[in-house]
């Protein structure tokens, strides 16, 4: 029995084949296998099908398939623009509104250009994501696992112990590349693309071990890969890159040679970064894409989290029959090798010898305390806002230790932070770190267990990660490849002008993935015909498309008009058999005001707009009154709003494109004009970031502006709305406590 187990045996059918004389080759093979029994029955339905995985509905998916058919129509110049998207027309550089995965699209276009679909573009870039991710880390850890060749004396024993070696190299990579976590998200494209992490790090750790040019280009591609593929993960892995250099490096950062060739690898990877930087950032500036504190708060990771069983696993969900829910089980597997290796790693000194076989520990047992370390800050990270209590006023001292969390001067301080939402993806940090750690574990337990507990031990661990890990089957959904499997009213939305716009209806704004789900249908149907949309799924949502969509279009048929007009709609594209009552009689009203049907298929309806019929405003709305108030948000600012005189059904669409907005305010020290002094002590002007849709309704623009130190103070405040100035006086005391009074219009 004993025999029958052996590694020796485990490993004899692979002789056969002359595989083991290739073991990264038999490693990818393993990977392969297992990554298309992961996905199953994905690979009998590449060209047609595509998974949601654990997303309640497919618009996450639609987006992912979007961005990668704009991504390849960029590539082959079908498009001036690459971050000015068909999404939420007028509004620019709507691509960076979510994840632009540029990386992903120059992967996957040669399938297109050779004639595949971006269905199975996607397909393929999902089960690459999962095999590289497996490979890398096995790659890594292999490294990590190293010096025996470079220190034995004894071929034989190199060659026994490179079996050792590969084994827990193959399971850090099932750890790793085929975790809960990546099944999770499953259906979100960009999240699947780790593989560049691993990357990234083994080309630090060969770099300060050798100084290789090769080495620097390996982290630079790793670094790149990553924040083009998932800026998420690209802006986490910037925290831990000075991390892993200063305790790879040491000494070594202060020699010239080494100075040299990293500056000019940061140098190359600043210049490879600056047009996705450059484009994302001024998106944010522009557009105040930033997260407020309480999403942040809720999708920061809980303890309890990384204590619930996934039911997404086939041993979890269908065996023991887990309840659904939010999980961050890390596996019971993999923290038992990771402490295994934690131990064996705290109980040996990294520089003892074994006299018996006159061979140093593997390069990771000086690192392993530095990979503990990294693990933990991940998991600090991944607690995100979660440290404050709701609410959090009043909790003196704690609140102060609150604030000074590493995740909230990340939030406060590092650019970027601010407008991701998901702290709880450091995880995935978190996986890598303890997967290499399992992997040393697993390494010690092969190597230095006695050969009758190692026969069953390590075949047996293996299995049972497979066993662990393996998920459910994915659930499959069937999606077009081309506009002939459309309805065939797109085939006439194809026929427009391409400097047209359109707007889908149903046009819906809710919360959940399901009521989002037709408006990320329509974009990806987009992708085929390339006419410019009103409607939009992403990350983030302009201000005024929610004005247009909750205020405007539900209103009378005459106001429906006017914010279509000021979205500079033509085209209206009506699906009446998922219009409700309400909404089937609203477009009946419209086709007597203005909407010219131009074609007819089935449920669909095809119509131009005539705006012949409404008489819009020859000038933009007249200021009303100003207000000067507290600010919210923190007692060094001050709240300004203006408010317009609008009649109904009259709307205005304000974006920092068209119509721009701005204000210049000037504080006056009362006791300083009494005295002849006409200086202001305090000047800003600030201009309104973001998009809004002035209607009679919802008139009003606030802005957050420095406020003064506590007193009495005359105030001169000119807006700016396009071409047309106006000025206002007010008289307004600001108090010590933060209070403002402001007195009116003078």
């Amino acid at each position: 029995m004993k025999r029958l187990f052996s590694i020796s045996n485990f490993m004899r059918p692979l002789h056969w084949c002359q595989l083991t004389s290739h073991p990264h080759l038999l490693a990818g093979i393993l990977f392969f296998v297992l990554t298309v029994g992961i996905t199953r029955p994905l690979i009998t339905k590449m060209d047609t099908h595509v998974t949601p995985g654990q997303q309640p509905a497919m618009a996450v998916t639609y987006l992912n398939l979007w961005t990668l058919a704009w991504n390849h129509k960029w590539i082959l110049g079908e498009t001036d623009s690459y971050w000015d998207a068909n999404l939420f027309h007028p509004h620019q550089k709507t691509l960076a509104y979510s994840e632009p995965q540029f990386a992903t699209g120059v992967l996957t276009f040669p399938i297109v250009f050779f004639g595949g679909s971006t269905v199975l573009a996607y397909n393929m870039a999902l089960l690459g994501f999962l095999w590289g991710a497996a490979m890398a880390t096995y790659a890594l850890c292999w490294w990590l696992l190293g010096s025996f060749e470079e220190h034995s004396r004894n071929q034989m024993l190199t060659k026994s112990s490179n079996k050792h070696r590969w084994l827990a190299a193959v399971t850090a990579g099932i750890f790793y590349g085929f975790h809960f976590y990546l099944f999770r998200e499953i259906g979100v494209l960009q999240l699947l693309a780790t593989l560049f992490l691993p990357l990234t790090f083994l080309g630090i750790h060969r770099f300060f071990y050798q100084h290789r040019w090769s080495d620097a280009l390996l982290s630079s591609i790793g670094f790149i890969g990553t924040w083009y593929t998932c800026a998420y993960y690209g802006l986490f892995l910037t925290v831990f890159v000075p991390c892993f250099a200063i305790r790879l490096g040491g000494r070594d950062l202060l020699c010239k040679k080494v100075l040299m060739k990293g500056a000019i690898t940061l140098t190359l990877l600043f210049v490879s970064l600056m047009p996705l930087i450059y484009g994302m950032w001024s998106a944010k500036a522009t557009m105040g894409l930033d997260r407020a504190e309480f999403i942040v708060r809720d999708l920061s990771a809980a303890f309890k989290e990384y204590l619930k069983l996934p039911h997404y696993s086939w041993l979890y969900g269908d065996i023991l029959g887990t309840e659904p829910g939010q999980s961050l089980f890390l596996g019971a597997v993999l923290l038992c090798l990771a402490s295994l290796g934690v131990i064996v790693i705290f109980r040996t000194k990294s520089n003892k010898i074994d006299p018996n076989t006159e061979q140093l520990q593997p390069r990771i047992h000086r690192y392993g305390k530095f990979y503990l370390f990294v693990a933990l800050l991940a998991f600090l990270l991944s607690l995100g806002m979660a440290l404050a209590p709701r609410p959090s006023t009043e909790l003196g001292v704690y609140q102060f230790l609150v604030w000074l969390s590493p995740y909230n001067l990340l939030y406060q301080f590092l650019p970027g932070f601010s407008s991701i939402r998901s702290p709880y993806r450091f995880y995935v940090f978190i996986v890598l770190f303890l997967a290499l750690l399992a992997g040393y574990g697993l390494f010690w337990l092969s190597y230095h267990a006695r050969l009758r507990w190692r026969r069953i031990l390590v075949p047996f661990l293996i299995v049972l990660t497979c066993l662990e890990l393996w998920p459910i089957p994915l659930r499959l959904v069937r999606v077009p490849r081309g506009i002939e499997e459309l309805s065939g009213i797109y085939a006439q939305v194809s026929k427009l002008p391409i400097d047209s716009v359109l707007i889908e209806l149903p046009i819906i704004i809710g919360e959940s993935e399901r009521e989002l789900e037709m408006d990320a249908r329509s974009m990806y149907f987009s992708s085929f015909h390339g006419i410019p949309l009103v409607n939009g799924y992403s990350g983030f949502t302009p201000h005024a498309h929610f004005d247009l969509v909750t205020e405007v279009l539900p209103s009378t048929p005459q106001a429906a008009l006017f914010g279509l007009k000021a979205f500079g709609v033509q085209y209206v594209l009506a699906h009446t058999d998922q219009l409700n009552k309400q909404e089937k009689v609203q477009l009946q009203q419209l086709e007597t005001k203005g909407l010219n049907l131009l074609s007819r298929e089935a449920d669909d309806l095809l119509y131009q707009v005539d705006y012949k019929s409404i008489e819009t405003l020859d000038t933009l709305p007249e200021l009303a009154t100003v207000e000067i108030y507290e600010s919210e948000k923190s007692r060094h600012q001050v709240s300004i709003c203006f408010h317009y005189k609008v009649d109904a059904p009259h709307c205005v669409l304000i974006t920092p494109w068209q119509n721009q907005f701005e204000c210049q305010i000037a504080w006056y020290r009362m006791a300083d004009l009494q005295n002849g002094d006409t200086q202001p002590i305090m000047t800003s002007q600030v201009p309104y970031r973001g998009s809004k849709l002035i209607t009679a309704a919802s008139r009003a623009i606030e802005l957050q502006l420095p406020a003064p130190p506590p007193g009495e103070y005359q105030v001169v405040v000119q807006q700016r709305l396009a071409s047309h100035v106006s000025e206002h006086t007010l008289m307004c005391q600001i108090h010590p406590s933060g209070f403002v009074t402001c007195q009116g219009e003078n």
